[in-house]
């Protein structure tokens, strides 16, 4: 009955969840559930602070700029002996 209150796409995600049909008796799987249901509310934050830490807001498209070169710079390679190498 109480699974009744929620979406459809909430339901799905509890349905494959190991947890949904590990239940004995009602009790255990209300508990279940609202573990799981915690789960998925504290996801969704996580996710929400990650993209509000970028700038991001919910529903824009992400992309990263790119750029087209890289501009790497090296070393001068130093002349030096290696202990392995018989001159």
């Amino acid at each position: 009955m109480v699974e009744s209150c929620f979406d459809e796409e909430f339901l799905k995600a509890w349905n494959r969840s190991p947890t949904s049909s590990s239940a004995n008796d009602s009790k255990e799987r209300l508990e279940n559930l609202m573990l799981f249901l915690k789960s998925e509310v504290e996801g969704e934050e996580r996710i929400s602070v990650a993209m509000s830490g970028f700038g991001v807001t919910e529903g824009e498209d992400v992309k990263m700029p790119r750029k087209n070169k890289y501009n790497l710079e090296t070393q001068k390679r130093q002349n030096s002996n290696c202990i392995h190498q018989s001159n």
